[in-house]
């Protein structure tokens, strides 16, 4: 093991399966999941993770909010995985973005074709027009569906006060 690296002997529990850790002497983690034959980040990471690797996998994307809770990384290596730059990638692309400090490696989309070889932080948001349907959201519709709500709700008041009145003269 390098110098400045000593083997994780006290906190397995912190480390995810598959993944092999080593604490750096000055605290933080190194969390080796490269060559595990991943399809996905399903396992939670620890949050003093200081260095992440996922080389080497079968990674497409990376699920939203995966990578949040890592405040002390500083490096991500992501290359050799087949990165597939279609609406899934989006929340990798913005972490990447909301992150400028750490340095991420081999980040580059292998579909589809015409993003081929692209970096992922280089997307525009236009690859993604295929998305538009889950996230177009329809203003007129939803207006003539507030004023109609709104409307009925009115019609309601109206008539419990009708219907209070009437109770009420007829009480008399």
């Amino acid at each position: 093991s390098p110098a400045w690296r000593a083997p994780l002997t006290t906190c397995f529990s912190m480390c995810p399966s598959p993944c092999i850790c080593t604490q750096y002497r000055h605290g933080g983690l190194h969390v080796d999941c490269s060559s595990r034959f991943l399809k996905n980040v399903y396992m939670p990471l620890p949050e003093n993770t200081v260095s992440l690797s996922f080389q080497n996998n079968m990674l497409t994307n990376i699920h939203s909010g995966r990578l949040d809770k890592l405040n002390h990384i500083q490096t991500l290596n992501l290359s050799q995985n087949p990165w597939s730059c279609d609406c899934n990638i989006a929340y990798l692309k913005h972490w990447m973005e909301d992150n400028p400090n750490v340095v991420v490696t081999g980040a580059t989309c292998q579909s589809p074709l015409h993003c081929q070889r692209m970096p992922i932080i280089q997307l525009t948001g236009n690859e993604f027009a295929s998305c538009g349907g889950r996230q177009h959201v329809d203003c007129q519709g939803f207006f003539a569906n507030t004023v109609i709500m709104m409307s009925l709700m009115l019609l309601i008041i109206i008539l419990v006060a009708w219907a209070a009145s009437v109770s009420k003269e007829n009480a008399s």
